[in-house]
């Protein structure tokens, strides 16, 4: 579905459920309340994909970097 949307530069699809014409990227079809009702996840283009994981991985490095620097700041953890 993303490919033909992409091809002929047209925005809309329809829906998987109840083929009610929707946005691609729409978060629920209007007629029939079905989650991301124009793709599938994989459908999605890789760079979401390699987006989602990237932001995962950044977030996990500031949480670890919070744990760390809160414990060295408090005293808990000397570097020497």
């Amino acid at each position: 579905m993303y490919e033909e949307a992409k091809q002929e530069k047209k925005v809309r699809v329809k829906c998987r459920e109840c083929g009610e014409e929707v946005f691609f990227m729409a978060p629920k079809c209007p007629k029939c309340g079905i989650p991301k009702p124009g793709l599938s996840v994989s459908e999605y283009p890789k760079w979401v994909k390699r987006q989602v994981i990237l932001y995962a991985i950044i977030f996990a490095l500031i949480v670890i970097s919070f744990i760390v620097f809160g414990k060295f700041f408090m005293g808990l953890i000397s570097l020497f």
